[in-house]
C-alpha cells in the first residue's frame, strides 16, 4: 500500500494526541502502529514502511508543539548538542528536562535518554514520560547508572547545589561526564546589576509567598560566581574539562570600557591574588563579555585519580 504524506502524517498526529504524548522517532513509531490499524497494517506486518519525507514531516509537527526554550536556555542546549558526541549505547540523564526540547532532539538521534524534572507534567516530548525528581533530595537512581548527565539551568534553583554535585557523581559511571550550565554571575552585565541593585538576580520572595510563584519561574537561590561552581565540582570528585560561556547579549558591549578597565586591573594584581581569585579566567575579557550562561563540562574522576 502506498501512503500519501498528508493522510499518513495527520493520522500519526491523531494517534499521538490520543495518547497524550508522542512517539517522535523511528524507534518510537513502532509502538503506535497497532492503534491506527486500517492505515498502518502493512507497516505493522513489515510489508512496507513510511517514506523518509513522512517521518521528517511528523518530526517537524511534533517539534512545533514543543514550547521553545526560554531565555538563555536555548543557547545552552544548542551548545551541548554541538559540544559533545553521544553514542547510541550510552545512557543520558536530562535533569531538569523542562518541556523536553533537549530530550526530544537526543531521542530522535536514537539515543537512550531518561528525562526527569520536579514538574514532570510539563514534559511534552513523548514517551517514555519524564519521571519526577527533586534535585534537593537524593536522586532516585542507582550508582554508576549514566554515561552523561545534562543539567541545564537547574542548580541555581537548589537549596544545596553542593549535595546535588555529590549525587551527580554517585550516579555517573566511572569516566562519565556532567554537562552543566547555570547563569554567569561574573559577566559584566550582572556585575553592574549587582552594583546598582545589590543583587545579581531577582531577590527570592519571603517564604510565605513562595506558593505564589509560578512553577516555571522559581527563584535563583544559589547565585555563585564561576570559581565556586568549579570548587563544588572538585569537592564532589570531578575534573573540569572545559569552562565556557554562551548566550551573550549585544547590550553587554555597552559596558566594554568598564570591562576593559576591570581586565587591566586584574593583570596588575599580585600573583597570589590572581591565583586565589582565578583572575586568568574571571577577569578575562572573554569572561567579562561572555554570555549570560556559564557552561561546564566535568568528568567523574576514577578512584585512582582521586
Amino acid at each position: 500500500m502506498e501512503y500519501r504524506q498528508p493522510d499518513f502524517g495527520r493520522s500519526l498526529m491523531a494517534v499521538r494526541r490520543s495518547q497524550g504524548g508522542g512517539l517522535a522517532t523511528r524507534k518510537g513509531l513502532a509502538s503506535a502502529l497497532g492503534i491506527a490499524k486500517e492505515l498502518l497494517v502493512d507497516i505493522e506486518e513489515g510489508k512496507t514502511s513510511p517514506p523518509d519525507s513522512v517521518i521528517r514531516w511528523f518530526e517537524q509537527e511534533i517539534k512545533k508543539e514543543l514550547p521553545p526554550p526560554r531565555g538563555s536556555r536555548g543557547g545552552v542546549l544548542e551548545y551541548f548538542l554541538s559540544a559533545q558526541q553521544f553514542q547510541p549505547d550510552q545512557r543520558i540523564l536530562d535533569l531538569p528536562c523542562g518541556p523536553g526540547w533537549l530530550t526530544w532532539e537526543l531521542r530522535r538521534k536514537g539515543l537512550d535518554v531518561t528525562a526527569a524534572d520536579l514538574f514532570p507534567d510539563t514534559f511534552q516530548a513523548g514517551e517514555p514520560a519524564a519521571v519526577q525528581v527533586d534535585m534537593n533530595s537524593p536522586l532516585p537512581f542507582p550508582g554508576d547508572s549514566f554515561d552523561f548527565i545534562i543539567s541545564a539551568e537547574g542548580v541555581e534553583h537548589l537549596e544545596n547545589p553542593w549535595q546535588a554535585f555529590r549525587e551527580f557523581y554517585r550516579i555517573l559511571k566511572p569516566g562519565g561526564k556532567l554537562l552543566l550550565s547555570t547563569p554567569n554571575y561574573s559577566n559584566i552585565e550582572r556585575r553592574v546589576s549587582y552594583l546598582l541593585k545589590g543583587s545579581a538576580a531577582r531577590p527570592p520572595l519571603p517564604v510565605h509567598r513562595h506558593r505564589e510563584i509560578p512553577f516555571n519561574d522559581p527563584p535563583h537561590l544559589s547565585t555563585f560566581p564561576a570559581c565556586y561552581w568549579k570548587l563544588a565540582g572538585d569537592f564532589a570528585g570531578f575534573t573540569l574539562e572545559k569552562m565556557d560561556t554562551c548566550a551573550a547579549h549585544k547590550k553587554q558591549w555597552f559596558f566594554f570600557p568598564l570591562a576593559l578597565l576591570i581586565s587591566l586591573m586584574g593583570k596588575f594584581a599580585r600573583g597570589n591574588t590572581r591565583i586565589r581569585y582565578e583572575m586568568e579566567w574571571t577577569q578575562s575579557m572573554a569572561h567579562l563579555l561572555g554570555g549570560r550562561s556559564l557552561v561546564m563540562i566535568l568528568r567523574k574522576r576514577s578512584r585512582i585519580e582521586a
